[in-house]
């Protein structure tokens, strides 16, 4: 009888299942569960390795739900009904890594960070079929700006808001289809 030598990188001390990948739907409905998040969802599995996960409600945190201030690696959201990141979060663009880049639905597909630390749209959805809200954000950088928006672009009390609007304006209106308008301060809308 021959001896079979084979090695499998175990790492001391963490679960067997984590190093051998083993269990990572279980992982991602544990996680879903434990932030109240229980619409349904669809994991896909992609031939590279990524795996992606299509919810079919709106993603919700407030500072109550939402401790880590970062989506662990295994969950990366591929597209959902809504995403509602409510202030105080803190949240920087660093901080979205893995929310979805699409967001659907005319009365559902909004995206809602308002008085988070974003400086830029990078990592925002790039295509959102509702609104895009981002009031309150140090946003001074059009840098990740979404193909498309189908509803409205709130930016009130961004840097951007205060510097030359028509510019900008423009700007947003030639790289980003947008449906509806954009709204700078609180009393435009």
């Amino acid at each position: 009888m021959k001896l079979v030598r084979e090695t499998i990188n175990f790492t001391r001390g963490s679960d067997p299942k984590d190093t051998l990948d083993l269990g990572i739907e279980w992982k991602i409905d544990n996680w879903l569960k434990e932030h109240d998040l229980h619409s349904q969802y669809e994991i896909l599995w992609h031939v590279d390795g990524r795996i992606e996960i299509d919810y079919y409600g709106v993603i919700q945190f407030d500072h109550k739900t939402w401790p880590e201030k970062i989506l662990p690696d295994y969950i990366r959201f591929r597209k959902a009904f809504g995403v509602d990141l409510q202030a105080p979060l803190k949240l920087k663009n660093e901080n979205l890594e893995g929310f979805p880049r699409e967001v659907f639905g005319k009365s559902t597909g909004y995206f809602l960070a308002p008085a988070n630390k974003l400086t830029s749209f990078i990592r925002v959805p790039q295509i959102i079929e509702g609104s895009l809200i981002l009031d309150y954000n140090p946003i001074g950088s059009l840098a990740g700006l979404p193909r498309k928006i189908g509803n409205h672009l709130f930016l009130s009390g961004t840097p951007l808001s205060k510097r030359n609007i028509n510019h900008y304006e423009k700007i947003i209106k030639k790289e980003c289809d947008i449906g509806g308008n954009i709204i700078w301060s609180d009393n435009m809308a």
